[in-house]
């Protein structure tokens, strides 16, 4: 009995370990689980990054899908919601407009960035918002997103170079 055992817990230990690195979370950071558990119940299919720090989904509106991803601040107090919404070339770069881009951020809570590209060709524009973990509920998520996307089509103008003039 005790040597079926020893054998038993190894391989569920195994098993477990398994099923963590292929995408769910693990135990270990239980208000990244209730966040993920909270966007999946909203119905977006969620998975977790390969470096385990943010959970990932995309947000739809219109012809528009946003890659987005949800990180936690390391004292648990904030996430953020980060939409990767296009790349930039040189010259799509050398024609945006960053002051109407400026002005399109609505709120303190939702602003837009930039990130060069590691391969140093381009540049990579994101939508982001703020959320305090006191209080998270599933609707201040629904209503975050929709107010992203709401955000997102409403200055499409300034950032979507397809539709520049």
């Amino acid at each position: 009995m005790r040597r079926y055992v020893f054998v038993v817990i190894p391989s569920f230990f195994l098993l477990a370990g398994g099923i963590a690195a292929a995408g769910t979370l693990s135990p270990e950071n239980p208000d990244q689980a209730k966040l993920q558990q909270m966007v999946t119940n909203l119905g977006y299919d969620t998975t977790l990054s390969p470096s385990g720090k943010s959970i990932q989904f995309k947000l739809q509106q219109g012809n528009y899908v946003y890659p987005t991803g949800l990180q936690i601040n390391p004292s648990h107090t904030l996430a953020y919601a980060y939409a990767d919404l296009i790349t930039y070339d040189s010259a799509q770069l050398a024609k945006l407009n960053l002051t109407k881009l400026l002005e399109e951020n609505n709120s303190a809570d939702f602003y837009f960035s930039m990130e060069k590209k590691p391969d140093g060709k381009g540049e990579e524009l994101y939508a982001n918002a703020v959320i305090p973990m006191s209080g998270i509920s599933p609707q201040i998520l629904r209503n975050l997103f929709q107010n992203m996307t709401d955000s997102l089509a409403e200055s499409a103008q300034v950032w979507d170079s397809s539709l520049w003039k």
